[in-house]
């Protein structure tokens, strides 16, 4: 058995010598190409034939490996002292002896597979980690996108309002009796004088100053200044005061972002702007309480003249200056 190993080692020696000296360097170009895209299953296509050879022929490579291996002898005695040659059937012990070690082969297969659940253990806790950490980024790039979308949004809205704030303005008329109109900043310049004597009349009694007087004194104004007629035309105007502190305190930003458009709105209004609406406010609840904790009064003070009013009608949150919230905590 020895000897026919020997020879067909060495047959295949010659063929294999034959076909990678003389066969394949003579091979064309283009078959050497398909023979390279196709080694891989050329070589998996071999394995599997000689799996099947090698389990076919088991019993004769296992007699031949016992016999010129492990030196069992070709014959052997029996009982009666006749030797006979050796069968399959005379190496059973030695199976045995090799089949005991499929517990050893297990238990090694075992650990690896155990070693191998530990290593996707981890890579799958590697994974999960990284997937966690690009979700954590995605959410966080998803969220500035939308604080920015949010910005944009906001930024367009305020400034059209404070356009349409400034259009409103100039389209403001009134029209008194035998008199020229008088026409945006003009309605509030006079306005302010009537406002002030207003505040003198009632110096002592600002109490009377509720909202039914305030509606009455601008009536009275109101036909003044447009012959005879009642113009509501400039609370529709303030009314977008309100619009835009509304807007800006249902809108999530930064503190200091909000103080930079409070101050803004605030600088969009002249100083008679601001007088007229804190005496015609309290008259219209859709601009008083839209303007409760928006700071918007700045650029007059609280004094013996309409300190009283004030305290009727507002509270801290309206005004901007320190010492004018100070006034409402005297008495």
């Amino acid at each position: 058995m020895l000897n026919i190993l020997i020879v067909n080692s060495t047959i295949a020696f010659v063929i294999s010598f034959i076909v990678f000296k003389l066969i394949i360097p003579n091979v064309p170009e283009n078959y050497k190409k398909k023979a390279n895209e196709n080694f891989d299953s050329f070589i998996f296509a071999i394995i599997i034939m000689g799996g099947i050879f090698l389990f076919l022929f088991l019993p004769l490579v296992f007699k031949s490996l016992a016999v010129n291996v492990w030196g069992i002898p070709l014959s052997i005695v029996d009982e009666k002292g006749t030797s006979i040659p050796l069968k399959l059937s005379d190496l059973g012990p030695l199976g045995d002896i090799y089949g005991s070690l499929n517990t050893l082969f297990t238990s090694i297969t075992l650990g690896i597979v155990a070693y191998t659940a530990g290593l996707q253990r981890k890579a799958n806790e590697q994974t999960f980690n990284a997937t966690e950490a690009q979700l954590d980024l995605a959410q966080n790039n998803h969220e500035e996108q939308l604080k920015e979308s949010r910005n944009a949004i906001f930024t367009n809205q305020f400034y059209a309002l404070l356009n349409f704030k400034n259009e409103r303005l100039n389209k403001l008329i009134l029209r008194p009796k035998d008199e020229p109109i008088i026409q945006g900043f003009e309605i509030f310049d006079k306005f302010n004088r009537e406002v002030y004597a207003i505040f003198t009349q009632y110096k002592n009694k600002q109490h009377e100053l509720t909202s039914e007087k305030v509606r009455e004194e601008f009536k009275k104004i109101s036909k003044k200044y447009n012959n005879d007629l009642i113009s509501y035309d400039i609370f529709s105007y303030l009314e977008l005061y309100a619009a835009l502190v509304n807007l800006l305190q249902l809108t999530p930003m930064e503190r200091k972002v909000k103080q930079f458009y409070k101050e803004m709105i605030c600088s969009s209004m002249t100083p008679t702007e601001q007088y007229v609406l804190f005496f015609l406010a309290p008259m219209w609840k859709r601009v008083i309480i839209p303007l409760k904790g928006s700071y918007i009064f700045n650029t007059f003070e609280l004094d013996e003249f309409n300190k009283e009013f004030a305290k009727l009608h507002y509270d801290k949150t309206y005004f901007a200056h320190k010492f004018n919230r100070e006034r409402f905590d005297s008495k």
